[in-house]
């Protein structure tokens, strides 16, 4: 196990890292605040999560996290393999309980208040192969109780895949296939969406597209 002040410089490395990925122009974090380590707190917000432990067969996995989140900021979980991301990812979707603690999303604790107002993008693809792209987004939306084709296809033309609508997933690229996926973690038009990993497969040209939907969306109040 390293000593403190070997986790103290490998922290300072992680932060003047991320700092320096904000800082370059290549990068999808370019032009955003390089957020420090979990565990972090910030202003009282719609979106909390104060201290929630959960461990694993009586190994803590997430110690001590808590953290507020306003409306339309776009708050970044960063942190290397094991650190706990996709664990806290999971107790906000309510998929696995916190061992103490509460959670709340949009002012309430209650999460069969407010499943349908949030929007997941999950790291591993979760599509119908089989399904052509517009029938699958359609379903996908349906499922949130919002069917709305309108948007649909304004979402499919701002990513400029609606020359694709017609064909099956099997048939499009990972990267295609990565941008139909946030597309349906946002056609139902959530109010608060969670990425997990949203510029994975993608090319340099859409993940600055996907960038700047993300962007735009926190300037609706997402």
């Amino acid at each position: 196990m390293p000593d403190a002040s070997q986790k103290e410089d490998d922290d300072t490395a992680d932060q003047q890292c991320r700092q320096a990925q904000a800082d370059d122009p290549s990068s999808p974090l370019h032009g955003h605040t390089a957020l420090p380590l979990i565990p972090w707190q910030s202003r009282l917000a719609q979106r909390r999560l104060p201290a929630n432990p959960k461990s694993f067969n009586g190994q803590p996995v997430v110690k001590d996290i808590s953290f507020d989140i306003e409306p339309g900021e776009i708050f970044g979980l960063i942190g290397p393999n094991g650190a706990g991301k996709t664990t806290i990812i999971r107790m906000l979707l309510d998929i696995i309980r916190p061992d103490s603690g509460e959670i709340k999303i949009l002012g309430s604790g209650k999460p069969e208040e407010t499943k349908d107002m949030i929007g997941y993008l999950p790291e591993e693809r979760g599509l119908y192969r089989r399904l052509t792209v517009m029938d699958s987004l359609l379903y996908l939306g349906a499922l949130k109780k919002y069917q709305s084709k309108k948007r649909v296809l304004e979402l499919l033309e701002r990513m400029d895949m609606q020359q694709h609508k017609d064909k099956k997933l099997s048939e499009l690229s990972k990267g295609m296939q990565q941008k139909i996926q946030l597309i349906a973690a946002i056609c139902h038009d959530p109010q608060l969406m969670i990425l997990d990993e949203p510029f994975s497969g993608l090319d340099p040209v859409n993940m600055k597209l996907v960038k700047e939907m993300i962007v735009e969306l926190g300037k609706e109040g997402k």
